[in-house]
């Protein structure tokens, strides 16, 4: 007789826990994958994305674009951030052209150089679609007075707008363009798996799904990416005034005090070259103007009036648009766009109001029917001088830092995907260890997160 205790399975035929557990981790992440796949690159999760959001915009853009008809023959694609997006009127400016051309806005607000290339890769994939492609620009010059240069590659933000556009193949340029090596591993693990770029989203429309559908029905009735519409700003600066020889500023009534700290650091800042922005410039604009000018479609730069005021005429392009003017781009006087930079033409520190933005929007319109009649030649700047040689090595492709080894001390937060490649490798080790080196591992990993939570703790704001 068998004892009651004993199983009636044959011990090889009895399943090992161990072997139960890893195939259990594995399914999960198998399944984990699929799902990734299907939401974000399937793209089932894209009509569920919040319009307001810095991908729902950026996808709205794309989806209100695409469907526009396009004509080969007149339409000029503008690109920008806000400042295009409140500053062009797209019927003004088709006009101005003498109705030979009709302008399409492109913007969308918060989106950078860096965001464009992914964006005119997709609304116009066989570069096909425009007869000519505008790119603003806050200087002619590789400076730090544009916007752009004070961040740059290391703007973080750009991957929410372009995290389902980006290919697999971009990723590693993605990557590289950031700092030390876990900055690179951390965007291009992001960008692989998409869904830690819009965690937020997710979480948010799991938390209430009613409240997105709400938001959804808003944005369609909005049409707040219409391309051939204006959404001109309200306000004046009128009375301002800067005095460049003692630096300061006097300011109408009702400006706000951190209006006001905007203004000065816009209007009173001597601007410095800035190599680093100059290799920014070459990486995200000119594979733009590669692939138009490889297509026989005009790149055609326009300097932005970006201040209600400016302390000097400016002076001549150099630098890397003089490169790109050099390949054929070509580059729109800018002294007419320089004229526009007064108070009564700026809504705030540096968006037109509608009376900057009809004037703005005539302007272009004409230059650009102008420029299209002329060779690309036309446009270089007298006198070009020397070619101006490569910019140093920017930060974004340093040698990678060594101060954080293994990602010791780096704050571990339980949303991350770091959290859960933790988790499961601890899982892992556990389950192919035995005994005491299995407590002992615990208490390194907890040891290891209570260390990460007080880092957390520590360096939060």
């Amino acid at each position: 007789m068998g004892e009651s205790g004993a199983s009636s399975e044959p011990p090889g035929l009895v399943p090992d826990r161990r072997e139960i557990s890893a195939a259990a981790i594995v399914a999960g992440a198998l399944a984990f994958v699929i799902l990734d796949v299907l939401a974000f690159y399937v793209a089932l999760y894209r009509p569920w994305l919040d319009p307001f959001s810095t991908t729902g915009a950026f996808e709205s853009a794309i989806a209100r674009l695409s469907e526009l008809r396009s004509d080969p023959r007149s339409d000029v694609l503008v690109l920008g951030d806000s400042r295009i997006y409140s500053g062009l009127d797209p019927r003004i400016a088709s006009a101005a052209s003498g109705g030979r051309l009709r302008f399409l806005d492109g913007s969308v607000p918060g989106t950078t150089p860096r965001c464009w290339f992914f964006y005119a890769r997709v609304v116009d994939p066989k570069t096909d679609r425009f007869r000519a492609i505008v790119i603003p620009v806050d200087t002619y010059r590789d400076d730090d007075s544009a916007i752009g240069s004070r961040d740059g590659d290391r703007r973080a933000m750009d991957l929410h707008y372009i995290a389902l556009r980006a290919r697999p193949s971009d990723i590693p340029k993605l990557a590289s363009s950031f700092g030390d090596w876990r900055a690179r591993l951390n965007v291009g693990t992001d960008l692989i798996l998409r869904g830690p770029e819009l965690r937020d989203d997710v979480q948010a429309f799991a938390a209430d799904p009613a409240a997105r559908f709400r938001a959804i029905e808003r944005a369609a009735a909005a049409d707040a990416y219409d391309p051939l519409a204006a959404h001109p700003r309200i306000g004046s600066l009128s009375g301002l005034h800067g005095d460049f020889a003692t630096e300061r500023m006097t300011f109408p009534r009702g400006i706000a005090q951190s209006e006001r700290g905007e203004i000065r650091a816009e209007v009173l800042q001597v601007a410095r070259p800035s190599p680093d922005y100059a290799q920014y410039r070459r990486r995200w604009l000119g594979p733009i103007v590669d692939r138009y000018l490889a297509a026989g479609v005009p790149v055609i730069f326009v300097r932005l009036p970006t201040r209600p005021a400016h302390r000097s005429a400016g002076d001549g392009a150099s630098g890397s648009l003089l490169e790109f003017a050099r390949a054929g781009a070509r580059l729109i006087a800018q002294s007419p766009y320089l004229a526009l930079e007064r108070p009564e033409l700026f809504a705030d520190h540096d968006h037109l109001n509608e009376p900057g933005s009809r004037a703005f929007s005539m302007q272009l319109g004409r230059d650009v029917a102008r420029a299209l009649d002329e060779p690309s030649s036309a446009s270089l700047p007298p006198n070009p001088g020397k070619r101006e040689p490569p910019s140093p090595r920017a930060p974004g492709n340093a040698a990678p830092e060594t101060g954080h080894p293994f990602s010791i001390g780096v704050p571990l937060p339980f949303q991350s995907y770091e959290f859960w490649i933790f988790f499961t490798l601890t899982m892992l080790l556990f389950r192919a260890t035995a005994g005491r080196l299995r407590w002992a591992l615990l208490l390194a990993a907890r040891a290891g997160l209570i260390y990460s939570a007080r880092v957390a703790s520590s360096v939060s704001p």
